[in-house]
């Protein structure tokens, strides 16, 4: 059977339902998932004011535009002026 990752929001919510539910404090859920203990509070405080919807990471800085990543560069990649090499390959600014 192979290894299921947890992915963050899991994490976070498995974290928090052992708090809320009381079974172990902030500080011993911390240790037990090698997190801080100031993260889970931040995590409790967000779960509290807007549920699980809180929980994921909230996007710091300007909207990205469509087919762009985080980095505001477009997922394709084009050749530089006077190059047809993949070296010469560059990032398309979606800025």
């Amino acid at each position: 059977m192979p290894l299921k990752v947890m992915d963050v929001v899991e994490l976070r919510l498995q974290v928090i339902s052992e708090v809320v539910s009381g079974l172990v404090p902030p500080r011993e859920a911390a240790a037990a998932h090698g997190i801080s203990k100031t993260q889970v509070y931040e995590w409790l405080a967000r779960y509290r004011q807007d549920g699980a919807a809180g929980l994921p990471e909230p996007h710091h800085g300007p909207p990205v535009p469509s087919g762009c990543d985080q980095r505001g560069t477009d997922a394709r990649l084009t050749a530089a002026p006077g190059h047809t090499s993949a070296v010469a390959l560059r990032p398309v600014s979606c800025r």
